[in-house]
C-alpha cells in the first residue's frame, strides 16, 4: 500500500513538473512572440516566488502533518523559474526576480519598511455583518 502511494505521489510530481516546465516555456515564448515581435521594447515578466514564503504555503510548513510536502511546491517554483530564464536566454527581456525580493523581504523586512510581519493583518470578524453593497466581501 505504501509503494502505491509512493509511485502515486512521484507519478503526480512528474506531471507537475512537465506542467510548470511547459508554462515557463509557454511565457518565455508568447513573450517572445507576441510581445517583442510586435514592437515591444521595454518587457519584463515575473518569476514565481519560492512557495514556502507565501502566506499559504507558511500554513502548510507551519501544520506538522502537512510540512514534509512543503519542498515539493518549492521545487515546481524552481523549475518554473529555471526554465523560464532558460526559455528568455538571449532575449531583451527582464526577468522580475520575485523569488529573490520576497526571500530578502522575508529575511529582513524592516529594509523596506515592513514593520509586525509575524501577525496576522487581519482579525476574525467578531459579529457577522449584512454587506452594503455587492462588492462588500
Amino acid at each position: 500500500m505504501a509503494g502505491q502511494a509512493s509511485a502515486a505521489l512521484l507519478a503526480a510530481q512528474s506531471a507537475a513538473t512537465g506542467g510548470m516546465t511547459k508554462a515557463a516555456l509557454e511565457l518565455s515564448g508568447g513573450s517572445r512572440e507576441t510581445l517583442l515581435a510586435n514592437g515591444g521594447r521595454h518587457v519584463a515578466v515575473i518569476n514565481l516566488p519560492d512557495f514556502v514564503d507565501t502566506p499559504f504555503g507558511a500554513a502548510v510548513t507551519a501544520n506538522p502533518q502537512s510540512a514534509a510536502l512543503a519542498p515539493v511546491p518549492s521545487a515546481l517554483s524552481e523549475t518554473f523559474n529555471l526554465w523560464l530564464r532558460e526559455g528568455l536566454t538571449d532575449q531583451p527581456i527582464r526577468i522580475v526576480d520575485a523569488w529573490a525580493f520576497i526571500k530578502l523581504r522575508k529575511a529582513r523586512p524592516a529594509t523596506c519598511g515592513l514593520v509586525h510581519v509575524t501577525a496576522p493583518t487581519r482579525r476574525p470578524a467578531t459579529r457577522r455583518r449584512r454587506p452594503s453593497s455587492s462588492s462588500a466581501c
